[in-house]
C-alpha cells in the first residue's frame, strides 16, 4: 500500500513540472505567433530582449515554417544592427583619436610660431639700433662734429665702408620688417579666424583686412574675406590685386580700419594677446590695451569687437542690418491668423517603408489622423487603429480612435479628446505617434512599440493650431 502511495505521488509531481513547462512553452509560441502577425501589419521585427525570450525555448516549439523564418531573420537583423554599433563605436574612437593627435600637432606649431616671432621681434630691434647709432656716427663724420672725424674723413676707405655697412643695415631692416609683416599678417589672420567663430563679422573682416594688407599671399585671410564677402562667383583669391585691394578698401569704408590701438595691442612688447590665446582673445586683448574701463560682471561672453572697443555701444553692421530685417515678435492674434493656412490641411509624419501617417487639425478644433499604404497591397487592408499615444519630451498621453466614414475609402481616424487633453495639447510639443492595432490583442508594450517620429516644422504647426483651436 505504501508503495502504491509512493508511485502516484511521484507521478503528480512530475505532471505538475510538465504541465508547468508546456505552459511556459505555450506562453512562448503564442508570444512568437502574435509577434508575427504584428510584423505582417508594421514589418517591426523582434528586437533583442524578445530573442532571449525565445530563443532558449525555440526548438521545443511548435511553429510555422514562415513564423520560423521570421524568427531567423529577426535574430539575423539584431545581430547586423549589433555589428554596425560596434563599428560606430569604432569610428567615433578613431575620429577622436584623429583630432586628439591634430590638436597635438597644432599646439605645437603654435609654440614654434610664438618662439619665432619673439626672435624676429628681438632682430628687428636689434637692427633698428645699429641703424640709428649707424646713421648718428655717419652724420657726425660729414658733419665734422666727431673729434677723431677729420682723420676719418681723410680715409676714403672709412667713408665707404661707413656707406656700405649703412646700406647693409638698410637692406637688413627691409627684410626683417618683410618677416615681421609675414607673421603679423599671420596673427591677424589667425584672430580673424576667431572673430568670425564668434558670429563677429565686422571685427574679423578689419582683421582680415589688415592681415591681407600686410600680406597679399595671405590664404587665410583670403579666404576669411571671400567668405565673408560672399563671393561666389569667383574665387576672392583669383581676383587680380589691384580687384582685391578695391575690395578690401569698398569693405572698410562700411565697417572701418583696424584701430591703431588694437593693433598695438594685439602685438606688444609681451606679446600677451598671442600668448593667452587659449584663455580668449577678448580678455587678452582688452587687458593688453590697459583702459581704466573695465568690461562689466554682465558681460559674461562680450563679442570679440566689443571688448577690444572698451564696451562702446557698437554693434557689428551685418548684425545690426540683420536685426533691422528681422520682423516684430508675433503676438497670439498673428500666430493664429498665420495658423490658418495650415487648419483642414494633412500635414505628413515621417514615412515608414510600408505605412504613411498624415495629422490635421479641422476648423472645429478636432484632430484627425490618416494612414495609408506607401506600396499596392494587392487589397490588403490596412490594420484597425483602436489607441493614439502622443509621445511629448517629458510624458505620454493615451487616447482613443474613432474610425469615420470616408466615401473615397481613405482609413480616417478622429481622435477623442477630453478637456485635460486639450489643456496639454495647448502647451505640449508633440514629438511622435503610435498606435495599438485592434485585432492582433497585443498588451500594451508591444502595442505602442512602433512610433513615427515628426519633423521640426510639424511639430511647431500643431502647437500653433492647438493653441487658436482648442
Amino acid at each position: 500500500m505504501n508503495l502504491e502511495l509512493s508511485h502516484d505521488t511521484l507521478a503528480k509531481a512530475i505532471y505538475d513540472k510538465a504541465s508547468r513547462e508546456d505552459k511556459m512553452l505555450v506562453k512562448k509560441q503564442n508570444f512568437v505567433n502574435r509577434r508575427y502577425k504584428y510584423y505582417l501589419a508594421s514589418n517591426v521585427l523582434l528586437d533583442g530582449k524578445d530573442l532571449d525570450r525565445v530563443m532558449p525555448h525555440l526548438n521545443k516549439l511548435n511553429l510555422d515554417r514562415e513564423v520560423l523564418f521570421f524568427v531567423r531573420r529577426s535574430q539575423n537583423y539584431t545581430q547586423r544592427r549589433q555589428w554596425a554599433i560596434v563599428g560606430a563605436v569604432l569610428i567615433v574612437s578613431l575620429t577622436l583619436l584623429m583630432f586628439g593627435i591634430q590638436a597635438g600637432v597644432t599646439f605645437y606649431d603654435l609654440q614654434v610660431n610664438i618662439s619665432n616671432k619673439k626672435a624676429i621681434s628681438l632682430a628687428l630691434k636689434e637692427a633698428q639700433e645699429k641703424r640709428a647709432l649707424a646713421e648718428n656716427k655717419a652724420q657726425r663724420l660729414l658733419d665734422g662734429t666727431d673729434a677723431n672725424s677729420p682723420e676719418d674723413l681723410q680715409n676714403i676707405n672709412v667713408v665707404k665702408q661707413l656707406i656700405i655697412k649703412y646700406d647693409t643695415l638698410g637692406k637688413e631692416q627691409t627684410d626683417i620688417t618683410k618677416q615681421r609683416d609675414l607673421a603679423q599678417s599671420a596673427t591677424l589672420s589667425n584672430l580673424a579666424a576667431t572673430a568670425l567663430a564668434q558670429n563677429d563679422k565686422t571685427y574679423a573682416l578689419q582683421l582680415a583686412s589688415k592681415a591681407w594688407e600686410l600680406n597679399p599671399e595671405n590664404k587665410q585671410s583670403l579666404e576669411i574675406l571671400e567668405k565673408i564677402n560672399q563671393q561666389e562667383a569667383i574665387a576672392f583669391a583669383d581676383f587680380s590685386s589691384n580687384k582685391q585691394a578695391a575690395l578690401v578698401e569698398k569693405s572698410q569704408r562700411t565697417t572701418g580700419k583696424l584701430k591703431e590701438q588694437d593693433l598695438e595691442a594685439i602685438f606688444s612688447k609681451e606679446n600677451e594677446v598671442v600668448q593667452n590665446h587659449a584663455l580668449g582673445i577678448q580678455r587678452s586683448i582688452s587687458s593688453s590695451k590697459g583702459s581704466p574701463r573695465t568690461p562689466s560682471a554682465a558681460m559674461a561672453t562680450p563679442s570679440l569687437y566689443n571688448t577690444i572697443q572698451q564696451n562702446e555701444d557698437v554693434k557689428p553692421i551685418l548684425e545690426a542690418v540683420k536685426e533691422s530685417l528681422e520682423p516684430e515678435k508675433l503676438d497670439r492674434k498673428t500666430n493664429c491668423f498665420l495658423a490658418q493656412k495650415d487648419v483642414d490641411k494633412w500635414l505628413p509624419v515621417k514615412e515608414k517603408k510600408i505605412w504613411s501617417l498624415f495629422v490635421k487639425y479641422a476648423s472645429d478644433g478636432k484632430l484627425y489622423v490618416q494612414i495609408v499604404w506607401n506600396k499596392k497591397q494587392d487589397n490588403k487592408p490596412l490594420p484597425q487603429l483602436s489607441q493614439l499615444r502622443f509621445s511629448s519630451a517629458e510624458q505620454v498621453r493615451v487616447v482613443r480612435l474613432i474610425k469615420q466614414p470616408d466615401t473615397k475609402g481613405r482609413s480616417i481616424y478622429m481622435v477623442v479628446l477630453n478637456k485635460a487633453d486639450d489643456d496639454w495639447l495647448k502647451d505640449t510639443r508633440i514629438i511622435g505617434f503610435s498606435f495599438a492595432i485592434d485585432e492582433l490583442d497585443l498588451s500594451k508594450y508591444e502595442a505602442f512599440e512602433k512610433e513615427f517620429y515628426l519633423e521640426d516644422e510639424v511639430q511647431n504647426k500643431l502647437i500653433t493650431m492647438g493653441k487658436c483651436l482648442l
